[in-house]
């Protein structure tokens, strides 16, 4: 038998926008509408601490460099990232979430004939709604529904058929109403779309965009970071909405190491990095010199013996790297445990010596003893004492 969750009166429109959950927090369920927004106000909050960086710049470059239709358009996919939750497979998970108005209409008694995951249902529409509503070509829309449906770390495979796995009638009606409210919220100019018309987006740019939705996804979905503004008015309008979510996301970010200033500026020169070593040993400059000879070289395989300063090497490159191909991030992957705990403390000299006291980073150690490292628990005890340091591990990060 279904059971439905009113939420008060309201017309038809209302009670479908905001009628469908998305999240539940304790016994009260949140509207997906209004975690769509926040999480397009997460993604316009962190963009706007990237204007002036190489990574606006590759993900504007397929637009002309128009930054603002890239703020635009990645602003629209990232809303769009939970469109799939309007669909009876999803809904129908608690039953008690959905809002009474919207039982006679949309029927979840049969949500176990829906199991496609929400990220499918969301790539699915998206696809077709940009070619047939916003006349995008093929090869554009099916990019960009690929972004938001790769959302949970991986690109479910879109067919045929999920046009025939998802009920149409009422359950499309609503997530074109949905799409449009956002798009006119959210979504670029008519003049925007004319040159996201005329983009060819890369496979570089897909992944780029891709990790940025995911990022906004998880912060905009964190109960400890937004637990203030979870259960907002059903009658607060959807411009107010968003403008207290992007009031939110910006100190979120600052909150949460997240507005720290690219790396470009970051120290490469090596007596630098490494104070106790005085010059590079043959090994290290012969690394250098590579990638020095292949400046877009993005790979390097390095066999040495033990002993021959292979780690040095490998951080002198990486540093080389964040400057010139604008990295971010920074994954040193060992064996075991044991040897995973002392490269930790070598990755901890390196980077206060790479950030040199200007700049600012998150550093993890990620394996399941973790938390029994003294230094890990030193560098988490900075965020919840509130210091400042060049060097922090937020939670966000760990979830």
């Amino acid at each position: 038998m279904t059971a439905c969750r009113g939420h008060g009166s309201g017309g038809f429109a209302e009670e479908l926008l905001l009628g469908f959950w998305g999240k539940t927090r304790g016994d009260e369920p949140v509207p997906v509408l209004h975690h769509m927004v926040r999480s397009a106000a997460v993604l316009e909050a962190f963009i706007v601490t990237r204007r002036e960086t190489v990574i606006m710049e590759l993900l504007a470059g397929p637009l002309s460099g128009d930054t603002e239709a890239t703020s635009a358009l990645l602003r629209f996919v990232a809303a769009m990232h939970d469109i799939g939750k309007v669909s009876p497979g999803f809904q129908g998970k608690v039953a008690t979430a959905m809002a009474d108005g919207l039982c006679g209409t949309f029927k979840i008694d049969n949500a176990a004939a829906f199991r496609s995951h929400h990220a499918e249902v969301s790539q699915w529409f998206v696809q077709a709604f940009l070619k047939k509503n916003v006349g995008l070509p093929a090869s554009v829309a099916a990019a960009l529904a690929r972004v938001l449906g790769g959302h949970h770390g991986w690109y479910p495979r879109v067919q045929a058929s999920h046009s025939t796995r998802l009920e149409q009638g009422p359950w499309q009606d609503a997530r074109e109403l949905m799409a449009e409210v956002l798009m006119d919220l959210l979504g670029p100019t008519p003049e925007q779309w004319e040159l996201i018309r005329r983009a060819d987006l890369p496979s570089q740019w897909l992944l780029l965009a891709t990790g940025l939705v995911t990022l906004v996804d998880w912060i905009a979905s964190s109960e400890d970071i937004f637990s203030d503004q979870e259960h907002l008015p059903r009658d607060m309008p959807l411009e107010e909405v968003y403008r207290r979510d992007l009031m939110r996301a910006g100190q979120v970010l600052s909150e949460n190491g997240l507005d720290c200033p690219p790396l470009g500026m970051a120290r490469e020169d090596f007596g630098h990095l490494f104070p106790g070593i005085e010059h590079a040993n043959r090994v290290q400059m012969q690394a250098l010199q590579v990638v020095e000879e292949v400046p877009d070289s993005s790979f390097l395989l390095l066999e040495v013996p033990t002993g021959t300063g292979k780690t040095e090497a490998a951080l002198a490159v990486a540093a080389r790297w964040i400057r010139s191909h604008a990295m971010v991030g920074l994954f040193f992957c060992l064996p075991t445990q044991a040897t995973t705990n002392q490269m930790f403390a070598r990755m901890e000299d390196y980077l206060r010596q790479l950030l040199d006291g200007e700049l600012c980073a998150d550093l993890h150690l990620i394996h399941g003893r973790s938390e029994l490292s003294q230094a890990y628990r030193e560098l988490q005890q900075f965020q919840s004492q509130a210091e400042s340091s060049v060097l922090q591990a937020h939670d966000w990060f760990r979830a």
